[in-house]
């Protein structure tokens, strides 16, 4: 008796979709690394540097400009901790700029971009995890 592949077609072309998404979310967070060092450094506007940030700007511009090039480079290698990291890092901008808004000031652009591609991997797993289970229907009968 054969045995059918646990994956159907439909979730294969998604796994190359997807690895192509994390790889093109690897080049966005590069790009937020550089920004958020850009600020810390004082280079974006010389008024705000670190010395001169408020105690949470500092915390945050820190934070962010170590994590995000730690993320980037898990996302491009496909690596399950960069998306821990990318979820970590997504989770607490989204704490920054829609709860503590009169800290940090608002992002919407930001909020928007990490509710969407969270939600996209997401609901790359609902259709993956759906796709094992009918497949272990279809093989169970």
């Amino acid at each position: 008796m054969t045995q059918k592949p646990l994956k159907s077609q439909v979730v294969f072309k998604l796994e190359g979709l997807i690895n192509l998404f994390l790889r093109l979310l690897a080049l966005v967070f590069i790009v937020f690394a550089v920004r958020y060092w850009l600020l810390v450094v004082g280079v974006s506007n010389s008024e705000i540097r670190f010395d001169t940030m408020p105690n949470h700007w500092k915390v945050a511009g820190t934070f962010f400009s170590v994590f995000y090039p730690i993320a980037a480079l898990g996302l491009w290698g496909l690596f399950r901790w960069g998306i821990v990291i990318w979820f970590l890092i997504a989770s607490l901008e989204l704490v920054m700029y829609v709860f503590y808004q009169q800290l940090y000031g608002q992002h919407n652009s930001l909020v928007v971009f990490h509710l969407a591609s969270m939600g996209t991997w997401l609901t790359y797993r609902l259709v993956e995890f759906l796709d094992e289970k009918r497949t272990l229907i279809q093989n169970s009968k």
